[in-house]
């Protein structure tokens, strides 16, 4: 990711990541859809787009586990009640998930080599 790494130090993850690589077999793999990072709520509504679909993957990872692993590590969900957003309005099964327990979606960091 451009934004969190240097390319002195890629030659350095990526013997990491090659590393791990060879010691897991393809069918050992999880092949759900994998995603972890932030969630934060921006002052300005055109700046929710990003937050929108994060949002929206992780409510997926709740209804289809089996699909997806996205997780937040900071969950910090728009109130729509509070922050209204028309260009970015969730869906009632979004809107499920995010009133029943959002935090329980929230995860730790993985690091790339385990991806």
């Amino acid at each position: 990711n451009c934004y969190f790494e240097d390319l002195k130090r890629w030659r350095h993850i990526t013997k990491l990541i090659r590393g791990e690589a060879r010691n897991r077999t393809f069918a050992s793999r999880d092949d759900r859809a994998f995603w972890r990072g932030s969630i934060r709520t921006q002052p300005e509504c055109a700046d929710e787009m990003g937050n929108f679909a994060r949002t929206q993957a992780v409510a997926l990872s709740a209804r289809h586990p089996a699909l997806f692993d996205v997780r937040c590590l900071d969950c910090d969900v728009r109130d729509e009640a509070t922050k209204p957003c028309d260009a970015y309005k969730f869906d009632e099964d979004t809107r499920k998930v995010i009133a029943d327990d959002f935090a329980k979606l929230h995860a730790p960091h993985v690091g790339k080599q385990l991806f």
